[in-house]
């Protein structure tokens, strides 16, 4: 196994390694492992394993302290700080995992510190939390560490009540060598310890405690090929399917549910069967709508008290056999476990195999928790993406909406806009003052220059960020059409940056550049003559954009002050610059004409 380079396994190889040297006193070696795992953490960020090396790696520092040297304590000391703070921060967010862990490393500290009382209050604490949170095997080691320093402060009978404790509990958690440790160690005090504490041989119907683990070896690359299919999963649906499939492999269930808890109620997410070779996913079904299909009996008592039931010819078992389910089907294997975060219960994981009887081994409950605790985290995670991404999709729609509104919006002002060129056409024609006429005339221009403009606008599929390249082309195209200007005898170039701007800048921009190139198509090429208008683009800095456009045309003549001249044109390109976009205009009248105009918008590079 070790031969493959996979990070992962080796990171959760030398955790496992470390932890198992530190309960059984071989501190050097557990600091060792401990600071292999180190280099592979980054493999297993967001995994449980990462806190349990932080745990024992601070405890095996500790423990080793006496041992080294002071240029190697000093390294420890800033090491165990670091891993405090880390462990602080996780405490504050899942108290129920990780604050007894803190609680017994700051006690650790406080002893090596040589401050009694401290100590012996987080002694305490580290024991009440790991025992009202299920943490078997911690609340045995929390006793173990807290007789030690009693025995060293000559607090015997105190000692002795914590070494009994702690005796006890490795012994309820299976931890058989570490049992004949302790007998060794203090094989006078625990010949006194009293005898219920030797716990009788598991019966073959049970319900389990949900922190109750084996002696048995855990298959380690299971361990990491589960966590590796079920961590990096995003996608609700694919992680169901993905985490039904990873649990019936690795406990042999013919019969996988998944319920998942929501306002309260659990509902029906996943099953899968390998003897219909059918999954189905996200139903969100209330299991009471299944019945008789589930024990819900079993379900709601693995919801209520968070601890895992396994029944092995479950028809015959007292506490679940009036179950309707239980009482039809006669189930041979059944197993029930919490899906918790945090000490939260996230959903229910319901397995059953009616091949054969004790199919859920106690290997395969300590695998299924930890491969639990990391589903937890995934569909927490998942469900997190999921509501971000159906807010996306609505947020989306709803622009989508708002574009399509707006786009009926400039296509109705722009027919609005036709309707008024057309009536001031007609009476246009009953005038018989020219003066009088070329002002409508001129009026007429003006509103058939704004309806091109939202008539291209109205072309545009995103209307909160326009695109200037395009509307820019489209719009200057629109006014060759509607001039009959073609552009073998007037060129157009264009510059233009990859600058996108909103509607609140669109409008009045497009209005410029239209009235701009309006007037040299009208005024600088007379009689046939040829050149050329240039439109440039660019942005000055992230704040400030530049609009050039200029024509090799006749020019403006030196006595024309564009600003207050007889142009409707260029008076409204002065009030459209100054007024609406907060800018400033140029005219630079050599070798024809080049309006310079400089504004800033809120509008970055697209």
């Amino acid at each position: 196994m070790f031969r493959v380079n996979n990070e992962s396994m080796l990171a959760i190889y030398y955790i496992y390694k470390a932890n198992l040297f530190y309960l059984y006193g071989r501190y050097e070696a557990s600091v060792e492992s401990a600071e292999i795992a180190t280099k592979y953490l980054d493999s297993i960020l967001g995994m449980i394993f990462v806190p349990i090396h932080n745990f024992y790696y601070s405890l095996a520092m500790l423990a080793d302290y006496a041992r080294v040297d002071k240029k190697r304590r000093q390294e420890y000391i800033r090491l165990i700080i670091a891993n405090q703070k880390k462990l602080k921060k996780w405490s504050q967010l899942g108290k129920e995992n990780y604050l007894h862990k803190y609680y017994l490393v700051e006690a650790e500290l406080m002893k090596l510190r040589q401050k009694h009382e401290p100590a012996l209050g987080l002694y305490r604490k580290s024991r009440e939390k790991a025992r009202e949170n299920g943490f078997l095997q911690e609340e045995a080691l929390a006793n173990e560490l807290t007789a030690n320093y009693c025995f060293s402060n000559g607090l015997d009978s105190q000692g002795e009540a914590c070494l009994a404790e702690a005796y006890y509990l490795y012994n309820k958690w299976g931890a058989a060598p570490k049992v004949r440790q302790l007998e060794e160690a203090f094989p006078e005090l625990l010949q006194k310890a009293p005898a219920q504490m030797t716990i009788p041989s598991r019966q073959t119907d049970i319900i389990e405690n949900s922190t109750e683990i084996s002696g048995h070896t855990l298959d380690l690359s299971s361990i990491v090929k589960a966590s590796q299919a079920i961590s990096g999963e995003l996608d609700l649906k694919k992680l169901l399917y993905t985490l039904l499939n990873v649990i019936m492999e690795n406990a042999g269930a013919q019969r996988a549910v998944l319920l998942l808890e929501k306002d309260g109620k659990l509902s029906i997410e996943a099953e899968g069967s390998t003897e219909k070779e059918v999954f189905t996913v996200l139903q969100s079904i209330p299991p009471e709508s299944n019945d008789p299909g589930l024990p819900l009996s079993v379900i709601n008592y693995t919801s209520r008290t968070h601890k895992n039931v396994v029944l092995n010819n479950a028809g015959d078992y007292g506490l679940f056999q009036t179950d309707p389910y239980i009482s039809s089907q006669q189930p041979k294997s059944m197993l029930c476990t919490p899906v918790l975060s945090k000490g939260r219960l996230t959903g229910v994981l319901y397995l059953e195999n009616n091949l054969t009887t004790a199919a859920f081994t106690p290997d395969k409950l300590q695998l299924l928790n930890i491969i639990s605790t990391q589903a937890a985290i995934s569909v927490k995670n998942a469900l997190l993406f999921s509501k971000v991404e159906n807010s996306k999709a609505q947020l989306k729609a709803s622009l989508k909406e708002k574009e399509t509104l707006l786009q009926e919006i400039h296509h109705r002002v722009k027919n609005n806009m036709q309707v008024i060129i057309s009536l001031l056409r007609l009476q246009s024609r009953k005038i018989k003052d020219v003066k009088n006429t070329k002002i409508l005339e001129e009026s007429q221009d003006r509103i058939k220059s704004m309806a091109l403009v939202h008539e291209r606008l109205y072309q545009f599929g995103n209307l909160s960020k326009v695109d200037m390249s395009g509307y820019l082309k489209k719009l200057i195209n629109g006014l060759f059409r509607s001039y009959g200007v073609n552009t073998d005898r007037i060129a157009v170039k264009f510059e233009i940056e990859d600058i996108s701007f909103g509607l609140d800048i669109a409008i009045p921009f497009g209005l410029i550049v239209n009235e701009l190139v309006s007037n040299s198509l009208k005024y600088a090429f007379p009689r046939g003559k040829e050149g050329e208008i240039k439109i440039t683009l660019s942005a000055i800095n992230n704040e400030k954009v530049v609009l050039v456009v200029r024509d090799n045309g006749i020019g403006i003549g030196e006595d024309i002050d564009f600003r207050h001249s007889e142009s409707l044109g260029l008076e409204l390109v002065t009030i459209l610059v100054e007024d609406q976009l907060d800018g400033d205009i140029e005219l630079n009248r050599t070798g024809g004409t080049t309006f310079r105009i400089r504004f800033r918008s809120k509008d970055k590079r697209g």
